[in-house]
C-alpha cells in the first residue's frame, strides 16, 4: 500500500515493469556467457584462455560505470516519479562524465603496461592476450557508458526500452560472434564485442537524447580525452626508460597526479566537481586538495 492509502496496480506493475527487466536480464546472460562457450566449440581452449584473460582486464573499466549506475539508480528513479527531469538528466550527465574521466587513467596504464602485467601476475604463454586487450580497453569504456544511460532509461519508467535495446544488442553479439570467432578466434570474438559497444552506445544515447534529455558537452568530453592522451604519452615515456617493474610503478603512480593538472589546465573542472572534492576532502583532510582546486 503506498502511504496515501492507495493500493498499488500490482498487475500493470508485473506487466510492464517485471517481466520487460526479466527478459532482458535472459538476454544480458546470453550476452555475458556464450562468449566463452562459443569460442571453445568453434575453436580451442587455448584461443579461450586469451580471450578470456583479455575480457578479465579490460571489463575491471566497466566496474567505475556500474558502481555509478546502481548509486544513481534509485535516486534517478525517484525524481522520475517527483518529475525533477531537469535534476535527474544532471545527474546522469554526471554519471557519464565520471565514468569517463576515472576510467581513462586506468585504460592508459593497461595500455601501456598491460602487457607487463600479463607476465608478472599470470603467464608469458598468455602474453597474445595483449593485442586482444588494446581493442577490449576503450570498448569496455564505451559500453560501460551505454550501459548506464541504458540502466538509467529503466529506472526512468521505460522498461520496454531498456527491454528491445537489450535484446537487439545480444542477438547481434550472438549472430556476430558466431561468424568472426569461426573466421578470426579471439580477435574476431573482440572485433564483435566492439562492434556491440558502439552499437549499444548508440541506440542508448538516441534515447537517452529522446527520453531523457541528454546533452554532451564535446568541448569538455573532447579536453577529458586529451588528458587521457597525454597521461598515456607520460605512461609511454616511463615505459621506455630501462627501470624495474617497481620502480615504473612508482614513477607512474606519480605522474598520475598530472591528470588532474592537465583537466585544471583545460577548465574541465566544474562548480559541481568542486563541491564533490570539497565532501571529499571533509571526509579524509587533505587540505592540499582544497588549494589545488
Amino acid at each position: 500500500f503506498l502511504r496515501d492509502g492507495k493500493e498499488y496496480d500490482t498487475r500493470k506493475m508485473f506487466k510492464e515493469l517485471a517481466v520487460p527487466a526479466f527478459i532482458a536480464i535472459i538476454f544480458w546472460q546470453l550476452f555475458n556467457n556464450t562468449q566463452f562457450i562459443i569460442l571453445t566449440i568453434l575453436k580451442n581452449t587455448e584461443t579461450t584462455g586469451y580471450f578470456s584473460l583479455a575480457f578479465m582486464i579490460a571489463s575491471q573499466l566497466v566496474v567505475i560505470p556500474n558502481i555509478l549506475s546502481n548509486a544513481l539508480f534509485p535516486i534517478v528513479s525517484g525524481l522520475n516519479s517527483l518529475k525533477e527531469n531537469r535534476a535527474r538528466t544532471k545527474l546522469i550527465n554526471l554519471g557519464i562524465r565520471y565514468s569517463l574521466i576515472l576510467s581513462l587513467p586506468l585504460a592508459a596504464f593497461l595500455l601501456n603496461f598491460g602487457n607487463t602485467f600479463i607476465s608478472l601476475f599470470f603467464r608469458k604463454e598468455y602474453l597474445p592476450s595483449f593485442e586482444m586487450l588494446m581493442i577490449l580497453l576503450p570498448s569496455s569504456i564505451i559500453f560501460g557508458i551505454a550501459n548506464l544511460i541504458l540502466s538509467n532509461l529503466y529506472a526512468s519508467g521505460k522498461p520496454k526500452v531498456y527491454r528491445n535495446v537489450s535484446g537487439i544488442v545480444s542477438l547481434i553479439y550472438l549472430i556476430s560472434s558466431i561468424y568472426l570467432a569461426n573466421k578470426l578466434g579471439g580477435m574476431g570474438m573482440t572485433i564483435s564485442y566492439s562492434l556491440v559497444s558502439i552499437i549499444l552506445f548508440i541506440l542508448s544515447f538516441f534515447y537517452g537524447r529522446k527520453f531523457l534529455f541528454l546533452k554532451v558537452d564535446f568541448g569538455s568530453s573532447l579536453k577529458i580525452l586529451f588528458s587521457g592522451i597525454l597521461l598515456f604519452l607520460i605512461f609511454k615515456g616511463i615505459d621506455l626508460i630501462n627501470l624495474g617493474f617497481l620502480l615504473k610503478l612508482f614513477l607512474v603512480f606519480l605522474s598520475s597526479i598530472s591528470y588532474f593538472i592537465f583537466l585544471k589546465l583545460f577548465r574541465v573542472v566544474k562548480e559541481e566537481d568542486k563541491k564533490i572534492i570539497r565532501i571529499i576532502n571533509e571526509k579524509i583532510g587533505i587540505k592540499s586538495i582544497r588549494k589545488f582546486y
